[in-house]
């Protein structure tokens, strides 16, 4: 864009506003849809762009195909696959195998990208300019701002060191709103899985629910329930559910042998990556399955130990974080409780039956004259 002196310092005054007005969102609560829509809006805005985009990972594939939020023409009621055929893909995949910047001034005549991105993406996208910055936060890759335009040209370095500090910026508080929101859905989950297991008082289905809520929660492909047998103390394979499929396993194990032992018998929470690399490790249980990652935590109640709940392999190439720590430890609380209520009710039931017993043998020996014991 060719600005005469007062246009450039009316245009670096707005942009320095929008970055303040970013951070004064940061060091608030703020509803992440709005401040996506900030976000382009802004980039857009003080860029001279024609179309934006703003690309989010997804917390699970670790991939970067949700979008998020898009605005300008063709986009603004599109799916993602119908939004991409609009915007040069080539760019996209290039910032984010990268995870750099790019400043592009005539696209098809660019090197860099000569043989994938020619004059079809020129005519029929209508894409020669284009800005594209990666969204980090501590060097991890979470989200894209892409912006483009028909002419050639659009954008400088002045541009690109706006829209790269302003994504800074925008990262940040991305991830604060993201993690606001992540907080209220994992507290209105524990309260709903809570309720789920606790008002239920078969021992068998309390410990089937705990097993599936937990694998669901934490997006697991294995979970377990080990309860200790205080008799030979040895723990053993109360429920165990393998990707929703309920699965026997008849191994037992001492209740200081192995992970799950050393759970019990410490009363600590172990979360392992790779279990392969860890001498505390005592192998597999279930014929055909292969652990790579672990999280298991204490069933623990005020008098004594219960036993474990443990998850297998994370549906996530990186593995369990703290936040699925502090999850499952909060859920474990709730599933202890329900496993003492259940055995509870079982011990009274129990009780009820011999007392009935007791009263009909006791009638039959009154009515046919036999002496009572």
């Amino acid at each position: 864009m060719h600005l005469s002196i007062q246009a450039k310092e009316n245009l670096t005054n707005e942009r320095l506003n929008s970055l303040y007005e970013l951070i004064g969102l940061m060091n608030s609560v703020y509803q992440l849809p709005d401040l996506l829509e900030f976000v382009v809006d802004r980039a857009l805005n003080l860029t001279g762009g024609h179309r934006g985009l703003l690309l989010l990972s997804d917390d699970h594939e670790r991939s970067l195909q949700h979008i998020a939020v898009k605005q300008g023409q063709e986009l603004d009621d599109s799916h993602v696959e119908q939004a991409l055929n609009f915007v040069s893909t080539t760019v996209i995949k290039d910032v984010l195998a990268k995870g750099e910047p790019r400043l592009i001034r005539n696209l098809p005549g660019d090197r860099r990208f000569e043989g994938f991105a020619g004059s079809d993406t020129a005519e029929y996208k209508n894409v020669r300019s284009v800005l594209a910055v990666p969204l980090k936060i501590a060097q991890e890759l979470v989200g894209l701002i892409y912006i483009d335009h028909p002419r050639q040209a659009i954008f400088g370095q002045a541009d690109l060191a706006f829209l790269s500090a302003f994504a800074t910026q925008a990262a940040l508080a991305i991830n604060r709103a993201q993690t606001h929101q992540r907080q209220l859905d994992e507290l209105a989950l524990l309260n709903r899985l809570s309720r789920s297991v606790v008002e239920v008082l078969d021992l068998d289905e309390v410990l089937t629910r705990i097993v599936r809520e937990a694998s669901r929660m934490l997006h697991v492909e294995t979970g377990s329930v080990l309860l200790l047998d205080h008799l030979s103390s040895e723990l053993y394979f109360a429920t165990s559910i393998s990707n929703g499929e309920r699965v026997d396993i008849t191994t037992r194990l001492r209740c200081n042998q192995g992970l799950a032992g050393w759970v019990v018998s410490r009363g600590e929470t172990v979360c392992i990556s790779d279990v392969a690399q860890d001498d505390r490790w005592f192998g597999e249980v279930e014929y055909g399955f292969v652990t790579r990652s672990l999280l298991a935590v204490p069933l623990q109640s005020e008098r004594r130990s219960l036993g474990v709940l443990q998850v297998l392999n994370k549906k996530s190439p990186s593995g369990f974080s703290r936040s699925d720590e502090m999850l499952l430890s909060a859920f474990a609380a709730s599933a202890t409780i329900a496993i003492e209520n259940a055995r509870l009710y079982e011990e009274a039931t129990q009780a009820r039956r011999l007392r009935t017993l007791n009263q009909i043998s006791l009638a039959l020996s009154q009515t046919l004259g036999l002496p009572t014991v």
